[in-house]
């Protein structure tokens, strides 16, 4: 069986983005960006930094932006919010992020791992 690989790295990176919605546009975005390989590992390390924010990760994902409107409005250049909030919203050191959605959640998933509280 033959795998192909995507030479633009849009597969990849669309692989990696955390909303799935409208590929057709993002990947019409993506090849209007035509971004190099150094602004693709750029927009890679971008996302994995915007994943772990509080504003991506709220309401389940609620408010991650659509993958073309990321690209288009080129959010990889956007500052991060860098607020404790931001990298631990449920304040208890939770090693379960993101999964971990309140202080309750990342208690019983601690429980659940079986750590002594």
């Amino acid at each position: 069986m033959k795998v192909w690989q995507d030479p633009t790295g849009f597969d990849q990176w669309y692989a990696a983005y955390p909303r799935h919605t409208h590929r057709k546009a993002a990947e019409k975005a993506w090849q209007k960006l035509a971004p190099d390989v150094p602004l693709q590992e750029v927009i890679a390390q971008a996302v994995e930094v915007q994943k772990r924010t509080h504003a991506w990760r709220k309401d389940g994902g609620k408010f991650v932006p659509h993958p073309a409107s990321w690209l288009n409005g080129e959010r990889w250049q956007d500052e991060v919010e860098t607020s404790a909030k931001a990298e631990n919203p449920c304040g208890f050191g939770c090693p379960h992020d993101p999964s971990c959605r309140s202080p309750w959640d990342c208690l019983a998933l601690r429980r659940a791992a079986g750590e002594t509280l």
